[in-house]
């Protein structure tokens, strides 16, 4: 009864608050000769409805986004905000599914609320999932965003089906209680907040009452630290978009992740439009979420480690149009040249980047990898230990990245083939009773590719290589004059491979007595069929 009485009282309270639905402020009228018809969609046996607007030839992966209506609210209504006609001129659909009444009656969205026993997170988790499949969408910019209620459930859904929904935009909305609760769970996502900071039905202040479980989260100040630090946020921008309101964009996060907020002085619970924001809110919303990476794009500049300013790598994700399917990818880490004295990341855009766009076009992620250089402090074999933090952050990140850590393979030019080579026949540097995540995954490559064996090949790796080991693809076409790289070192490591029963390849590229490529074949067509071959399953 205790409980009963604190439902009831929760729900006066907010049918009283949520009575006068949110729009004085964009001069809407719901005016239905423009909205379409419901659709529905049966989840767990229960039938819900949604609207839909694709745009006319719509490319094939282009994004998704859903709008959720606020409590009391109806998915038509919010067909005025405009995001069909900014759908029309950017090439997007756009869904506004329909929330199930609460144990009041009441339409609404159960962001892990306690006036509720519908499962919405796997409706729209589903209903996302189909329309994907159904109209060739892209799950990698799939977004939520929402008013009020709908801010609340966005938050929600972004925070445990970061899978799903890629980006999240509230508008006058917050963290449910115990979203907020369990925030040591959420992993990195785009956030965009818009703010009344006279809102009496979602304080800004954080004092929402916490019947109902709407309460709880703090701040909204406190609030958007929290998604700021998440997303590792390293610059920010204010803009005075008018008198009232004012803008704090955080940009640089991980993942080029961005977190916005508009804070709009002398303004409650209402949408903003074009006086307080210099636009619609659907223009806003559209303008944050087109700047979200699907993952396609290279992520740069991720750290590995913490223990030197060069402890970071680029990460590229296997194109959408490149994958062969949804399986994990097969991963190639490269390490640059430089004599471990200089070099560079980059190298592999600026210098091979054929390498870069043959492994990825057949279904490769790639890593570039920077790493200390020698110096007072640092020798070689510290060096390789970085170099094996790396290999251990990239295993650690298959899950957010979708790779398959067994199919690894470390590859290098001159110091950089040393380094892979390392790895690969140096006891693995894995602690399997460590507390780091990273630490205790492998250091080993499953193959190792050689390109321009340098010197130090007889006292850096040689020593190390035993039977059964890591197969090896090694290329050279340096003259035998090449002090740096002379043909010598890549026979040797051939030879030795060739000795334990280690799968070995080697060419040359007919300056040297190693092989030459055969005719109609290139070294970086055999290169990837040795890494194939090896990396299957």
């Amino acid at each position: 009864m205790k409980n009963m009485k604190k439902q009831n009282n929760a729900s006066a309270y907010l049918i009283a608050l949520f009575f006068i639905m949110p729009w004085a402020a964009t001069d809407l009228v719901a005016e239905e000769s423009r909205v379409g018809q419901f659709i529905e969609f049966t989840h767990n046996d229960v039938k819900r409805e949604y609207l839909l607007h694709v745009p006319q030839d719509l490319p094939v992966n282009s994004p998704l986004v859903f709008v959720l209506h606020g409590y009391r609210g109806d998915a038509r209504d919010l067909v005025e905000l405009g995001m069909d006609d900014l759908a029309d001129a950017n090439g997007f659909a756009v869904c506004y599914p329909q929330g199930a009444d609460d144990l009041e009656g009441i339409p609404h969205w159960n962001a892990r609320l306690k006036i509720s026993m519908m499962d919405d997170i796997g409706f729209l988790s589903a209903l996302a999932s189909d329309l994907q499949n159904k109209h060739s969408l892209n799950k990698g910019k799939t977004f939520v965003c929402g008013i009020s209620n709908g801010g609340f459930m966005s938050y929600t859904l972004v925070a445990e089906k970061p899978d799903v929904f890629k980006a999240a935009a509230s508008v006058i909305g917050t963290m449910s209680g115990h979203t907020w609760e369990h925030r040591d769970d959420i992993p990195p996502v785009p956030i965009l907040q818009i703010s009344g900071l006279d809102d009496e039905i979602v304080p800004y202040n954080g004092s929402m009452p916490k019947d109902g479980g709407w309460g709880g989260g703090p701040d909204q100040d406190a609030m958007m630290e929290f998604w700021r630090k998440l997303n590792k946020t390293r610059t920010e921008e204010v803009v005075k978009i008018s008198s009232q309101t004012t803008a704090h964009l955080y940009k640089d996060g991980i993942n080029g992740n961005e977190v916005w907020h508009y804070q709009i002085k002398n303004f409650g619970h209402r949408v903003p439009g074009k006086r307080e924001l210099g636009n619609s809110a659907a223009d806003v919303i559209w303008k944050f979420f087109s700047k979200v990476s699907d993952g396609a794009e290279p992520q740069r500049d991720i750290a590995y480690d913490t223990k030197h300013t060069r402890n970071v790598l680029d990460f590229w994700p296997v194109p959408k149009s490149d994958a062969m399917s949804d399986e994990p990818a097969p991963v190639l880490i490269w390490f640059h040249p430089g004599g471990f004295r200089d070099g560079d990341k980059s190298q592999l855009e600026k210098n091979r980047n054929a390498m870069l766009q043959t492994y990825r076009k057949a279904g490769y992620a790639v890593v570039s990898c920077n790493y200390p250089f020698l110096s007072d402090d640092i020798d070689h074999l510290e060096i390789a230990r970085h170099c094996a933090r790396a290999v251990q952050f990239v295993r650690s990140k298959a899950k957010d990245w979708n790779l398959d850590p067994a199919r690894l393979c470390c590859c290098g030019v001159s110091a950089g083939a040393l380094i892979s080579e390392f790895l690969a026949y140096h006891d693995d540097f894995a602690d399997p009773s460590a507390k780091d995540m990273i630490s205790r995954q492998s250091s080993r490559p499953a193959v190792v590719v050689s390109i321009m064996q340098p010197r130090g090949t007889k006292e850096f790796v040689t020593p190390f290589m035993d039977k059964g080991e890591a197969p090896i693809f090694i290329y050279s076409d340096a003259k035998p004059s090449d002090r740096i790289h002379p043909p010598w070192a890549a026979i040797m490591l051939r030879d030795k491979a060739q000795e334990l029963g280690i799968p070995c390849v080697a060419y040359g590229g007919g300056r040297n007595k190693l092989p030459t490529v055969e005719k109609g074949k290139t070294w970086l067509e055999l290169q990837l069929e040795f890494c194939q071959q090896h990396l299957s399953k």
